[in-house]
C-alpha cells in the first residue's frame, strides 16, 4: 500500500517512525510534535499539525497524515475505516481516503474556505444532523462546550458543500461500546 502515492523510501521512513512511536508508548512516553517534525525527514511540505498527527502536502492533490502518537495511529485507522464503511451520501462530506497503512493515511486535498458566517454555520448544523441520522456521532465538527463549529476541521467547496478533513473522532453507532 502507498506505492501509488509515496516513494518507496518514504514508506520505509514512515514504517520506521511508527515503530519508534509504538516503542515510546511502551515506555509510557510519547513524542512531541516538534520532535516528530525534526525526525520525520520526508520531502513533503508540512501544511498542518494536530494533537497526534502531522499533515503533509503531496503536491498531487493529496495529503499525507502521519501519526506521532498512538492516538494518531488510531486516528488514521478510524478515518480510513469510517470513510470505507460510510454510505455515498455521507462520503460526499468526508475527505476521501485513497490509501492508508499502519500509522498513516492519504486523503484528497480539499480546497475551499471555512468562512465563519451564519450561512456556513447553518450548513454545519444541518450536516451534523445528517451524520447523526446516519448513525455517526460527529465529534469535533462542533465544539462540545459551546456547540460552535470547529472551522479548521472542514472546508466548504465551491458548491457550498461541507467536506470534513478531520473526522478521526467521529463515532459510528456500530462501534459504540456499552457498559453492562
Amino acid at each position: 500500500m502507498g506505492e501509488k502515492y509515496l516513494k518507496p523510501s518514504d514508506l520505509v521512513t514512515i514504517e520506521q517512525w511508527i515503530k519508534k512511536v509504538e516503542e515510546m508508548h511502551h515506555k509510557l512516553k510519547k513524542y512531541s510534535r516538534n520532535h516528530a517534525l525534526r525526525k520525520l525527514k520526508i520531502s513533503y511540505k508540512v501544511i498542518g499539525t494536530g494533537r497526534s498527527r502531522i499533515v503533509f502536502d503531496l503536491k498531487t492533490g493529496y495529503v499525507l497524515k502521519i501519526a506521532f502518537s498512538n492516538k494518531g495511529i488510531k486516528d488514521n485507522k478510524s478515518e480510513a475505516m469510517l470513510y470505507e464503511s460510510s454510505l455515498p451520501t455521507i462520503k460526499n462530506h468526508l475527505a476521501k481516503v485513497v490509501d492508508h497503512g499502519h500509522g498513516w493515511c492519504i486523503m484528497e486535498k480539499i480546497m475551499g474556505s471555512s468562512s465563519e458566517n451564519k450561512k456556513n454555520k447553518d450548513l454545519v448544523y444541518k450536516l451534523q444532523d445528517e451524520f447523526v441520522s446516519a448513525g455517526i456521532t460527529p465529534n469535533d465538527l462542533t465544539n462540545r462546550r459551546n456547540n460552535e463549529p470547529r472551522w479548521k476541521n472542514f472546508r466548504i467547496d465551491n458548491r457550498d458543500r461541507i467536506v470534513v478533513i478531520d473526522y478521526a473522532n467521529f463515532i459510528k453507532a456500530s462501534t459504540v461500546r456499552t457498559i453492562g
